[in-house]
């Protein structure tokens, strides 16, 4: 009755929740070497875009237009018209690079050191931040990179691609999609298979809200669709390629104006990768971290760098640009 009497004044004198009622003792976690946090550490492009060992300083190859032709001739008399296949040479992109560096004082892994804990524990999760800091310097150049000049920038998805329609909000953001996939696909000399759709999480919003809407037959109404995207549940659209997953960024930000407008891509994963190279031969397109000896002033300096290119192929035809402005009404597409 009396350990259950103190643990109850303990508890209504605010005790901190680190400290544990035991027979007769308290344990107070002094150093509780546990850190938490909710800060973003995933990005959905990186993990999806594919990755290819860059060969030269820029990216490079040809870009062929359209193949040689063939003709029906008299099978009695035949005759043959020489014809060539259009290239040209395809525009490059210049590797660039992301850092990022972190200095450790000695000072600071001394007193936590002394105060009995491993530094290991700390140090792994700031070691790790750092590639998370490039990771996401990347995703926002992935979109934005160099669309407002900057040379030192990898050219992302505003500067390679066209600058698209803008579509009031007045029109379906669904049956716009559609519609474009229709165009891209309706060619007998280009083939465009899009892979996904990229979309600020409003306009993923706005999406699941018109498939909502759409009412086939008088009593049936649409639910959004869904298919998967590298073994996971994604929300998808119907389109004439199939079930596009729509992969929802914050890095793909909108565009503030008289009303803001939200790019959305249909992308072509097929026809796009990150071109990297490996810093001093560390295998794979991963960040790296290196860490070097103590400075004269006795702290241990990490350093993280990544060097690459975004490239691709067909940007007019197996890429897409829309820009949706932001709405308050959700259209119904089968209206």
């Amino acid at each position: 009755m009396a350990r259950s009497v103190l643990s109850q004044q303990l508890r209504a004198a605010g005790t901190p929740p680190n400290i544990s009622y035991g027979e007769g003792f308290l344990v107070h976690d002094l150093y509780d070497p546990n850190l938490y946090d909710n800060l973003r550490r995933k990005f959905p492009m990186w993990d999806y875009v594919r990755k290819e060992a860059a060969l030269s300083d820029y990216t490079s190859g040809f870009l062929q237009t359209a193949i040689g032709a063939a003709r029906p001739v008299d099978k009695n008399t035949l005759t043959f018209v020489p014809t060539t296949a259009n290239r040209s040479a395809h525009t490059p992109q210049e590797i660039k690079a992301i850092t990022t560096d972190r200095n450790f004082g000695m000072y600071k892994r001394s007193l936590y050191n002394q105060q009995g804990n491993l530094y290991g524990d700390l140090t792994q999760k700031d070691v790790n931040d750092m590639t998370v800091a490039m990771l996401a310097e990347w995703n926002r150049q992935f979109y934005d990179g160099d669309a407002t000049g900057s040379p030192l920038e990898f050219n992302g998805l505003k500067k390679l691609l066209l600058v698209g329609p803008t579509i009031g909000a007045g029109v379906s953001i669904v049956r716009t999609l559609q519609a474009k996939v229709v165009t891209m696909m309706n060619s007998t000399t280009k083939l465009a298979m899009p892979t996904a759709i990229l979309a600020n999480p409003i306009v993923a919003y706005y999406i699941s809200q018109e498939q909502q809407k759409m009412k086939i037959g008088p009593d049936w109404v649409g639910a959004p669709s869904t298919t998967y995207i590298q073994g996971r549940p994604a929300p998808a659209l119907d389109t004439a390629a199939g079930l596009l997953p729509i992969i929802s960024d914050p890095f793909n930000g909108g565009i503030a104006g008289t009303n803001t407008v939200y790019p959305t891509y249909i992308y072509s994963n097929d026809l796009m990768a990150w071109e990297y190279v490996e810093p001093l031969g560390q295998n794979g397109p991963q960040p790296k971290v290196f860490e070097f000896p103590m400075t004269t002033i006795l702290e241990t300096p990490y350093k993280g760098i990544m060097f690459g290119a975004l490239d691709g192929d067909g940007f007019t035809d197996n890429f897409a640009r829309i820009n949706f402005e932001e709405r308050t009404t959700i259209i119904d597409p089968s209206a």
